[in-house]
């Protein structure tokens, strides 16, 4: 799903906010959306650090998102698309909210897939994160944001990240120290994922093995992401979105998104493509509300 609504006059839409907010269906029924997490740098500082390279990298959450409903009843976790890998991660999390708060937490969680799998996007951390932040509401753990990253770094520094989205400086080989950064002109941003998985413990074995830097590494496993960037030479800011394969360009207007859409799209890309928006930070409270005064939906 990805949202292309007009601007209003301080720079977001409407259906963006909406993707930041956790919905109350009914007493015992959650719902928000797991925005991707498009990697805009990411710099190698220094080698190993332990078992991790020691890394510097700028992330920033973005209107392609999956879809979470919680429903707090029976035990059984239900994914229409996900897979093992993201189920295990969801259990996981939940276990560890468990062991945090002791307490319970049975529930049925359905996922409902856009963002594609291993594609360098967050997909796994995403989930995980929103069904963190949706179990704290629906069995009214009060946990707050802080306490969420705190669990979630137990299992993923990925998922620590999205618990709020938004745009963050990370760094450190434990990417511990999280730096917020200002979300800048609001560009969009055309998303060109092509239909390989993305490999990063591959890229930095080759990395600690060669030396060689990491886009040549890169390039050299994903040709199609070499063709990518250099198509989007127009771009206010192009990149390989972390270890790859998908490569994004920032464009002011969506005419010029869509204008490079096309473009890929006459070549018989291979892949995924995207027009994007950065999301802020996601909330974390409730909104009881979840249609307008007429009754529409918002």
């Amino acid at each position: 799903m990805e949202a292309n609504a007009s601007r209003n006059s301080n720079g977001t839409t409407r259906a963006l906010n909406f993707y930041k907010r956790i919905i109350r269906i009914d007493e015992n029924t959650f719902s928000t959306f797991a925005p991707a997490r498009l990697d805009l740098r990411l710099e190698i500082v220094s080698g190993r650090i332990g078992k991790l390279l020691d890394i510097k990298a700028t992330a920033q959450t973005v209107s392609i998102c999956d879809h979470v409903t919680l429903i707090r009843q029976g035990s059984e976790f239900v994914s229409l698309e996900g897979s093992i890998e993201k189920r295990s991660k969801i259990k996981k999390v939940l276990t560890e909210m468990e062991k945090a708060t002791g307490k319970s937490l049975p529930c049925t969680i359905i996922l409902q897939k856009s963002i594609p799998d291993r594609a360098g996007l967050g997909s796994n951390a995403t989930s995980a994160a929103a069904v963190m932040r949706l179990a704290n509401h629906a069995f009214e753990l009060g946990l707050g944001a802080e306490q969420l990253e705190n669990i979630a770094m137990r299992v993923s520094h990925d998922i620590m990240f999205a618990i709020r989205g938004g745009k963050v400086m990370i760094e450190g080989a434990e990417r511990k120290r999280v730096t917020r950064m200002e979300e800048g002109d609001h560009p969009y941003f055309l998303i060109a994922s092509p239909r390989k998985l993305s490999l990063p413990k591959l890229v930095f074995g080759e990395y600690q093995r060669t030396g060689a830097k990491l886009n040549d590494i890169i390039f050299k496993m994903y040709p199609e992401s070499r063709m990518l960037m250099e198509a989007m030479d127009k771009a206010m800011e192009r990149g390989i979105s972390g270890t790859g394969p998908t490569v994004y360009g920032a464009y002011p207007t969506f005419k010029d998104c869509h204008s490079m859409k096309n473009r890929l799209e006459g070549w018989n890309f291979d892949g995924r493509i995207f027009i994007a928006e950065p999301i802020g930070m996601l909330q974390q409270y409730v909104s009881e509300d979840f249609t307008s005064s007429d009754g529409s939906q918002i």
